[in-house]
Order: C-alpha cells, then structure tokens, then sequence
C-alpha cells in the first residue's frame, strides 16, 4: 500500500484555496444577480464537491442551503448519473423534498471535467424572487395545504445541455412566475458562479496534478471528520431533552411542539426530534433536509464553529424525525414559510446542550420574519415582488 505524503503547508493552501474559490463563487453569484433577495438578502449559498460527490468547500451563507446541499446533489445525480453528463451540462431543480425545504431555492450543479472525466462539481443554492403560487414570493403560510399551490416543482432536469441553454425549460419556468425577467436573470447568474468556481479548480488542477489534489481532498475531509468528533466527544455521554413551541399557522390551529433529544455517544451525536407536533396543512413544515441542516448548524456552532464546512464535519452527526411529523412532512405537504422555523430549530439544539456546555450557549433570539408583497407597477403596467428579509437580535452570552 502506497502511503500518502501530506505536506502540511501544501495541505494549508489547497484547503485554503478550495475555501476561497467558494467565497469567489459566492460573490460572482452576488454581483451578477438581478433580484434584491440575492444582491442585498444574500439568500444564496455555494458549494465545491469533488468527483466522488463530497462536499468539500462551502462559503459562509445560508445555514439552510449549506446543510441540505449534499442531500439535494446526492438526488440530483441519481436523476443524472455521471456516465449520462458532458461538459457543459447544467442540472437544475427546487423540489422541496429533494433541496433545502421550500420551492424559491434553485440548486444549480455543475460537473467539472478534466480530461473527459468528472472530477468534481461546482453548486450552488439561490433563493429566487418568486416562483408562482398563491401569493407574491412564494412562501404562504395560511390557506395553503399542499406544495402544488406553492409554485412551479421542477424535478433535477438538465437547464443547460453541452453549453447551450435550455430554452424550452427557460420559457415554462417564465411562464409560471411573477417576475421572469429577474428569475431568469439569478439563474443565469447561477450559472456563470458555477462557471467560475469551476475555472479556479481547474487552475489547482494544473498546478498540483488531479491525483494529488484527489489526496489532499481525503486529508481536508478526514481532519475536518477527526476534529468533529473530538470536540463532540468533550461532550459527557448521555441524552439531553428540550422543548419549545412554535406559533400556531392560522386560526384554528393549535401551537406546534417542538421536542428534541440530543444523544452523545463517544464521539457521535444524534438530533431526534421524535416527540414534535405532526405535519401542518399549512405553508409551514420543515422538510427533513432542512431540520438537518439548522440542527447540524446549532451542533457545529456549539462544538467546533471555525474549521471551513465541508462533508467530513458532517459525518459524526446524524438528525432524525419521525416521518408525517413536523420535522419530516410526508409528500405533498407544503414548506414555502419554512424559513420562519431556522431561528427555533437552532434554539432548540442549544437548549438541550445548555446544561453542559454552559459557556458556550447564547441566550435566545428574536424570530424572523420574510413579508413578501407584489402588485402592478403603475408606471410600467407590469408584476412587481418584494421579499423582505427581517431579523432581529440576538442574545448575548
């Protein structure tokens, strides 16, 4: 067996690099976007995920694109194995199950070849201005029961096909949407992120050779797995209850239970929200990536917050929630307000450690809030959308 050399300077610029070529893309994203909720909400995430769909670089963004987006590249390419793409193909969708819980979230991903093979894949997350609906934005609560009043649902499609549009995809999405022009604005600018991200690694490529960069990846991923674990195992063994309770969604609706149960067992945790309300025939219900994502989060910040994400932090955690409960809605439930959920779903987590990790907890916070409002434009006769994005403080040590 051949034993890999890891230099640790090496090893401390391509993980360094693959960070910041994350942050480029996020940035790329950013500037070329044509809607307020990405250029001014920065509702968007990035994401590198090498050839054996591991994530392995993210940047600093949205908590709940981060955490579903190895879920929702996982179903993607079940859709889209790697033998059925070519360079140029573009994957898109925003199924609610598959992403990161609501339909406004666009996962873009991207394969990146070298030398006719697949070597990784650039992605990222945008949440759009509005995909149709019920109401202006997309994320009614009240009087929606199912996730086909919510908006367009695509599965994982191929949005571009060997470099060129596809246009066909193109106008059915225009067509069933608020604000076309902006849409379709933020998925090109989708593109051309990935675009980027990809050209950086390809650069790396060259300089340190694929099988090489292939090496480094492992070590990035098992050090980042390796330090997980050591900061859960600091935690005493045992199983650390907690409760809380959402609003209800209307009236005639009661308070929606939140139970969770954080066990640590050596060096692994699991978040069970076994015991919560059931699913809600409302726009609010969080789908499982997205309880994953917030709670994974709330563990992360509370155990080892400063080493980069990637899918080796991941692998010592494990969130559960029974299916048909809140945290785990069965299909066709609806999630467009979901957002509303990220805030509790993270207080939780740190309610159930706060016995012991005292020093490390922060008090609560105010919840947010994301009014979305549209009309016509009287000067242009045309359909305008607002999502604002509202949060308030947060508490203190």
């Amino acid at each position: 067996m051949t034993i890999k050399k890891i230099d640790p300077v090496t090893l401390s610029v391509i993980w360094g690099g693959f960070v910041a070529i994350a942050a480029e893309m996020g940035a790329t994203l950013r500037r070329t976007a044509f809607s307020e909720v990405v250029r001014e909400g920065m509702d968007f995430s990035p994401g590198i995920f090498d050839g054996k769909e591991r994530l392995v670089a993210q940047g600093d963004y949205s908590p709940g694109h981060l955490g579903s987006m190895p879920f929702a590249v996982k179903s993607a390419l079940q859709y889209f194995p790697k033998e059925t793409l070519k360079p140029g193909d573009v994957l898109l969708m925003n199924d609610l199950y598959m992403g990161s819980g609501h339909l406004p979230d666009f996962f873009m991903i991207t394969p990146l070849f070298h030398k006719n093979e697949i070597i990784g894949y650039t992605v990222n997350c945008c949440h759009q201005q509005d995909v149709g609906g019920a109401g202006p934005g997309s994320t009614v609560v009240m009087n929606v029961s199912e996730c086909y009043q919510e908006g367009i649902r695509i599965l994982p499609v191929k949005i571009y096909n060997e470099g060129k549009p596809n246009e066909d995809i193109f106008r059915i999405i225009e067509a069933n949407v608020r604000v076309p022009e902006q849409v379709a604005g933020d998925m090109k600018a989708q593109v051309n992120a990935n675009y980027v991200g990809g050209a950086r690694i390809l650069e790396m490529v060259e300089i340190y050779g694929i099988d090489q960069l292939n090496d480094y990846i492992d070590e990035i991923l098992d050090r980042s797995e390796q330090a997980m674990r050591e900061a859960i195992r600091k935690i005493p063994e045992g199983d650390y209850p907690f409760q809380d309770y959402l609003d209800d969604c209307g009236e005639g609706t009661e308070p929606i239970l939140v139970n969770v149960t954080v066990r640590i067992r050596d060096s692994e945790a699991t978040i069970d929200f076994a015991g919560s309300s059931p699913q809600t025939e409302s726009g609010l219900n969080s789908m499982l990536n997205y309880t994953r994502a917030y709670a994974y989060f709330a563990l992360k910040c509370l155990t080892e917050p400063f080493i980069p994400q990637n899918g080796g932090c991941m692998r010592p955690v494990n969130v559960a929630a029974t299916l048909g409960s809140f945290f785990n809605p069965k299909f066709p439930a609806a999630g467009g307000g979901r957002a509303m959920i990220s805030h509790r779903l993270f207080e939780v987590v740190v309610g159930a450690l706060a016995p012991v990790l005292k020093e490390r907890v922060i008090a609560g916070h105010s919840q947010g809030a994301t009014p979305c409002f549209g009309g016509i434009h009287p000067e242009t006769g045309r359909n305008f959308v607002c999502v604002d994005l509202i949060k308030g403080s947060f508490g203190a040590r």
